[in-house]
């Protein structure tokens, strides 16, 4: 794992709509509460209104990523094309003695 928190974890799929909701609620919340606050510096309102607006980039990212790997599920694992005839010669090259298997 790398720490990015858009990277794909096995598990996750099934919760991964709650969890963005979630986050987006708390995001909304955030925000209402940085307009409403009177005593707090204007430069350190408009630093949490940018990161907020940063995470909801993120978040929309993940909603993305979360869509995407909910399609590519959906579709299956696509299989690749093999010509058979290369498969083979790329066998008899090698000379193991294999022969491919027939389709």
């Amino acid at each position: 794992m790398s720490g990015d928190i858009t990277e794909y974890r096995e598990g996750a799929c099934s919760h991964r709509g709650q969890r963005i909701e979630r986050i987006e609620a708390l995001l909304r919340e955030l925000e209402v509460l940085s307009h409403s606050a009177t005593d707090v510096p204007l430069p350190l309102v408009l630093r949490a209104l940018t990161t907020i607006e940063q995470a909801r980039a993120v978040l929309r990212r993940c909603a993305d990523a979360a869509a995407r790997a909910a399609a590519d599920a959906e579709e299956g694992d696509p299989q690749p094309d093999i010509d058979s005839e290369i498969l083979e010669r790329m066998y008899r090259s090698l000379g193991t003695g294999r022969p491919p298997p027939k389709r």
